[in-house]
């Protein structure tokens, strides 16, 4: 009786100990976070709009949102399995990119626009969602973003001057077939 108490016992102590090992070790599929220094954030929007605003230090890349702001440049690798997107994480050269983000302002004659190229180096079609922080607002509002063919960029403009675009919710889908630089 003593032996199967004692040896019950270990059992448990055993899996108690292998649950918390378990439960401590890192996830392989995070990466870390890399943080801009706090800023601010400062453009001329056009001859009679200038913007100004302090950040906090803030992630390009956290929980697969990505965050970029006016006059930035930079690149993320995404993995993913079907449709999931598995991991995003930023890669400040672009070059290594497999995706690629510029946003700035276009002066288009007494007009300007907030411009975002994204640029896919995928094999997938890449879907996301899109908010955006406008100078009068404290929250992040919707706003509609094309999907991003293989191989190929996308442009987004948006009419009104915006202090920082949120890119969340990336998933895959197939690209339609017959557009140029997908499979046919």
């Amino acid at each position: 009786m003593m032996k199967k108490i004692f040896l019950t016992t270990l059992l448990c102590c055993l899996l108690v100990t292998t649950c918390n090992l378990h439960a401590q070790a890192p996830n392989p599929s995070t990466t870390p976070e890399t943080f801009r220094d706090p800023f601010t954030v400062k453009f001329q929007f056009d001859s009679k709009h200038k913007f100004e605003r302090k950040f906090e230090k803030t992630a390009y890349v956290s929980e697969k949102t990505i965050s970029i702001f006016p006059n930035e440049e930079f690149g993320i690798s995404v993995k993913g399995e079907g449709e999931e997107v598995t991991e995003v994480s930023y890669e400040p050269d672009v070059k290594k990119a497999n995706v690629t983000f510029k946003f700035e302002v276009q002066k288009l004659g007494k007009h300007s626009a907030m411009m975002l190229t994204i640029q896919s180096k995928l094999e997938k079609m890449l879907v996301m969602e899109g908010w955006m922080l406008l100078p009068e607002y404290k929250e992040a509002v919707k706003t509609s973003l094309a999907p991003v063919l293989p191989h190929l960029f996308g442009v987004e403009t948006w009419p009104q001057p915006i202090l920082k675009l949120e890119l969340k919710n990336l998933r895959f889908a197939p690209a339609p077939k017959g557009l140029t630089g997908t499979a046919q």
